[in-house]
């Protein structure tokens, strides 16, 4: 097999992903958010593909069972009245009444560094038609994508002839498994706006090696388990602090292997836990601390993490919004979230 040469810009290229985007999401508006983990205005909690590595070369040129013919793009967003879309609702995609998804390709790739505009959304040229919080895009639409942002970079190589052998030769040569597009969203209300972007990382690892989404299984509080995308019913004292449970399957510690410039090294999945409510805080153990919790708690061992409901709660009617989200590192990712209504 003749192998076909590729640009060393492209290592480097890769190489140079912007580390802000290691969890897969890029949200608009950063650090403006105290704390983090507070709900108080519009936004995005999560974009989670279904596959967050896919092979788009066809059934015959991708390892056996990574081929993808479409990749489906989940969106979740909140403001302070609780969840408004929800592209993983069971029984459909919700999106609340005066919220509206925008979709966009966007022009640039992780290899440019800042650009002017990252909130590709904006631009009317590189938007989707649709508007749902659940995007669904063709392989052929990714691989052209690729081709748009990756050509100059990937010289005479003909997707249409293309095999898994030079696929392996691309890792072989380099140690790179994949390149990445960026895909844009944003939800929309009357009077707010929120961007984020994901990741489509495009593969060529064997099925063992590819990334899947970690599993969020079960969400407690004080043992009670959550009914997801639902009310959960439990008595709710104020300014009491209520213990959080998660369970995930072993299979969400994916092992992979890493490829360094010294060789080959394997890794275990590095998993965290994102939280976050329209009412009360998170705190990291029953007292009277109101020290935070960080947004973003790494879930190596066991830690005790609490919800610590409102020091004032009103006695004609209160609901709070609870979103835990599951992720790994490589751009996968889960989530549940539930509301506890008093009457």
């Amino acid at each position: 097999m003749k192998k076909r040469k590729i640009s060393r810009r492209l290592f480097v290229g890769v190489l140079a992903i912007g580390f802000g985007l290691l969890l897969g999401i890029l949200p608009a508006c950063g650090g403006n958010f105290t704390p983090k983990s507070v709900i108080n205005k519009l936004r995005i909690l999560g974009i989670r593909a279904d596959r967050p590595e896919i092979c788009p070369f066809g059934s015959t040129a991708c390892p056996e069972e990574t081929y993808a013919q479409s990749v489906s793009v989940a969106l979740l967003a909140a403001d302070e009245t609780g969840i408004v879309t929800d592209g993983l609702f069971p029984g459909g995609p919700f999106l609340k009444d005066g919220y509206q998804v925008e979709w966009g390709r966007c022009q640039y790739s992780d290899r440019i560094g800042q650009v002017e505009e990252p909130d590709c959304t904006q631009d009317v040229n590189a938007r989707f038609a649709e508007h749902q919080p659940l995007l669904v895009i063709p392989g052929p639409e990714i691989l052209a994508e690729l081709v748009r942002i990756y050509g100059d970079l990937l010289g005479d190589i003909n997707f249409s002839t293309f095999s898994p052998g030079e696929s392996q030769d691309i890792v072989s040569q380099f140690g790179v498994e994949y390149v990445s597009q960026l895909l844009g969203a944003a939800v929309v209300s009357e009077n707010d706006r929120d961007w984020g972007i994901k990741r489509i990382r495009l593969s060529v690892a064997e099925r063992s090696k590819i990334n899947l989404n970690p599993e969020l299984t079960e969400v407690t509080i004080n043992g009670i388990p959550i009914v997801p995308a639902g009310e959960t019913q439990m008595a709710i004292t104020p300014a009491e602090s209520y213990r959080i449970g998660w369970k995930f399957p072993d299979s969400s510690w994916q092992e992979y292997i890493s490829k360094t410039a010294g060789g080959e090294e394997t890794r275990k999945e590095m998993l965290s836990l994102a939280v976050y409510a329209t009412a009360g805080n998170f705190v990291d153990k029953d007292s009277n601390d109101d020290t935070e919790v960080n947004l973003w708690m790494q879930v190596e061992k066991e830690n005790e993490i609490y919800w610590k409901a409102p020091a004032e709660i009103p006695a004609d009617g209160w609901e709070a919004t609870l979103v835990f989200k599951l992720m790994d590192f490589r751009g996968g990712c889960d989530w549940k979230w539930t509301k506890i209504r008093l009457p």
